[in-house]
């Protein structure tokens, strides 16, 4: 089984770019690869594990975002129209960031420029920054 610390470290790791000191290319982003490759274990199970955890993290924030909201409701500090405006914001900027991230992918392939020769060796933001699909919610293969 894969420690907790090993999945905080992959988590915080995954947006390393994909290009190997090497200079190899690979799908998977190198926490998977290096997982996989240490443990014996498939990359794809590996990057399903990180995609599940990932989600059910994401599911976690979201719920105690939501108590926090309603408890600030329940307090007075907000009306409950304040928190439905605030639920559609966080919801439409979400779908901007997901937006943003398909318009960049769209872009590179339009200038035929693979992303991961302009990001910043072993800087996990390059990634991010980029419009990449790592950061810390891609863990499947890259296209």
């Amino acid at each position: 089984m894969i420690g907790a610390g090993v999945l905080t470290l992959g988590l915080l790791g995954a947006g390393a770019t994909i290009v190997s000191a090497a200079g190899n290319t690979s799908t998977y982003p190198p926490i998977v690869e290096k997982i996989s490759e240490r443990f014996g274990l498939d990359n794809e199970e590996v990057g399903s594990f990180f995609e599940e955890e990932h989600a059910m993290r994401g599911a976690e924030v979201k719920e105690r975002h939501e108590e926090h909201l309603s408890q600030l409701v329940n307090e007075g500090v907000v009306t409950e129209e304040q928190k439905d405006a605030l639920d559609a914001k966080h919801d439409e900027m979400q779908a901007n960031r997901e937006s943003n991230r398909e318009e960049m992918d769209a872009f590179f392939e339009e200038i035929g420029l693979d992303p991961s020769v302009i990001r910043p060796e072993g800087n996990g933001m390059g990634e991010h920054m980029m419009g990449g699909r790592g950061g810390f919610g891609h863990f499947g293969p890259r296209e």
